[in-house]
């Protein structure tokens, strides 16, 4: 009885710690949501595109071809690559390369004007940039954002490298993209 309670305690804990981590078409559509229709070329091409990546397999009866490369169903559901497609995992594991594309892909958009503007907006106004501005921007990539106040202060101390409040935000904003914490579900 011992060694049962014993293995079932080690295999729930294992389980505990185990972090499943967002498909390709929610963390295109947040990306989307914070920086705007323009970033979808950018996400597209490092996300929606990497399915082997980052995961979400897409339905073979969602693919509608009206010509040779033409469809009818929206591009966040199309198969890019073929049929092998069909097949992706649901939920991709952690990878350098994934980190890789999310950090190209953050940078891209915060360095695009357009969506960097966008993004500005959405966080909207701000008298400066304190704790709630820095955690107003981090509710923006997740829906379930607890205040993490060591973060917070991480990110405020980070600022302090930068002079102008341009740079400062976009630094702010590319922390908060490329936190892993908001791609877990």
């Amino acid at each position: 009885m011992k060694t049962f309670l014993l293995i079932f305690f080690f295999v729930s804990s294992v389980q505990a710690r185990t972090h499943v981590f967002a498909d390709r078409y929610y963390l295109s559509s947040v990306l989307e949501y914070v920086f705007g229709p323009q970033a979808k070329k950018v996400i597209t091409q490092n996300i929606l595109m990497n399915g082997n990546v980052f995961g979400g397999p897409c339905d073979v009866y969602e693919q509608i071809r009206v010509g040779k490369n033409e469809f009818a169903n929206p591009e966040t559901t199309r198969c890019f690559r073929g049929k092998q497609e069909f097949n992706y995992p649901v939920h991709a594991k952690p990878s350098l390369m994934r980190e890789a594309l999310m950090i190209k892909t953050c940078r891209a958009l915060v360095e695009n004007d357009h969506t960097f503007q966008f993004a500005k907006k959405r966080a909207g106004e701000f008298d400066s940039i304190n704790e709630s501005y820095v955690q107003r921007i981090e509710s923006l990539f997740d829906p379930n954002f607890k205040i993490d106040e060591v973060r917070t202060n991480e990110n405020l101390k980070g600022i302090k490298d930068y002079y102008f409040t341009e740079k400062k935000l976009k630094f702010l904003f590319y922390q908060s993209c490329v936190y892993p914490k908001w791609q877990l579900i």
